[in-house]
């Protein structure tokens, strides 16, 4: 589906200020570092780094004016593996190798490589894609909001047909290590991280802690459970919602950020798009846009029964495991970021145990 309408015009207040500090802030990257990552590329920078539109993100992304046109340059955080990049880059190379217009294109190096690396750092280029926004950013009328949604559930069903028989090289924890096998982090591996948090308990997290056994258990059933389903996996973009979105008139809609792709089942990455798009927590909750979404979804690439079936116990397993890891992290790092998370994902789970009642047409 292609977006005919035009850019909305009131930015919302907070994310007008935001851009109003992103314009007068500085690039993370130096001079002296982009010069050297271009070089790899041929390419050389005309003018300073700057932070591209909508600001960095969660990795140092700069907006680079060179010989060869606008690039966006990405280094990666130091969490992210060298395989997990030959993820999601054989994924973009893929995409555009078929002409699939709806992501982002990867830049080559003079050696014909995607990746870059200096001082233990690593870098990719990509186009810049001129000309696009975020809808959520704006004030809208409810008809546009049901619009960008709707055409933002017919974009990620268009995305899963085209991977549908695409199996990427390089791996990412977060997926399975086959079309047949294990999850890379199994339900040992999040046991054990639970296990952890507890031993690792402060008045932080007390209200998680006690909550642990009952964390446990929902797990252990669920995973038991879903694992006897055996749902279609495919290749899915793992992080599937507005914030990674951006719409040009006349256009499809261009998905960005590919980091976490990975071979999955395809309807969880329906049910973490629903509450993505339907707000961000349990008091945001839009019911309208959650039915939009997997309405659009739906029209395009059904999901099967058995994966209709799935769908509460996918949203629990998906909110318990997301609580674990974000209460790990936040013990490991102590960012309140990763708190507000793992608080949230808690406050979705108790919420809402069946989204299918959310989702009748009536």
């Amino acid at each position: 589906m292609i977006y005919n309408g035009l850019q909305p015009y009131f930015l919302r207040p907070g994310f007008l200020l935001a851009g109003l500090k992103s314009y007068k802030a500085r690039a993370a990257l130096t001079r002296e570092t982009t010069d050297a990552v271009l070089n790899e590329y041929g390419l050389e920078l005309l003018r300073e780094p700057a932070l591209p539109p909508g600001g960095e993100g969660r990795s140092r992304t700069v907006l680079v004016h060179t010989n060869g046109g606008k690039k966006l340059l990405k280094q990666y955080k130091q969490s992210v593996t060298q395989a997990a990049i030959e993820q999601e880059h054989s994924i973009l190379e893929y995409l555009a190798g078929i002409h699939f217009c709806s992501a982002p294109r990867l830049v080559t190096t003079r050696r014909g490589e995607t990746i870059v690396q200096r001082d233990g750092k690593k870098f990719a280029l990509f186009d810049f894609i001129e000309g696009g926004f975020q809808y959520y950013k704006y004030i809208l009328l409810p008809h546009q909001t049901r619009d960008f949604i709707t055409l933002a559930g017919d974009a990620l069903a268009q995305l899963h047909e085209t991977l549908a028989s695409f199996t990427p090289t390089g791996t990412n924890p977060n997926g399975f290590t086959s079309r047949t096998g294990d999850r890379w982090h199994d339900l040992k591996w999040y046991l054990d991280k639970l296990s952890e948090c507890v031993r690792s308990t402060t008045t932080r997290t007390h209200s998680l802690a006690e909550r642990a056994n009952e964390l446990e258990g929902m797990l252990r059933a669920l995973d038991a459970e879903l694992s006897e389903m055996n749902l279609p996996r495919t290749t899915i973009h793992g992080d599937y919602g507005p914030h990674n979105l951006l719409f040009l008139k006349n256009a499809p809609v261009v998905i960005l950020d590919f980091e976490i792709a990975r071979l999955d089942w395809r309807a969880l990455e329906v049910v973490n798009a629903l509450w993505r798009f339907g707000g961000s927590s349990r008091a945001l909750i839009r019911q309208k846009n959650m039915k939009w979404f997997f309405y659009a979804f739906n029209a395009r690439l059904p999901l099967t029964p058995v994966e209709l079936a799935a769908i509460p116990l996918l949203w629990n397993f998906s909110h318990v495991r997301r609580c674990i890891l974000n209460w790990y992290e936040y013990q490991r790092a102590h960012d309140e970021f990763n708190l507000s998370k793992a608080y949230r994902h808690l406050e979705l789970l108790d919420w809402l145990q069946d989204p299918r009642q959310l989702l009748d047409e009536s």
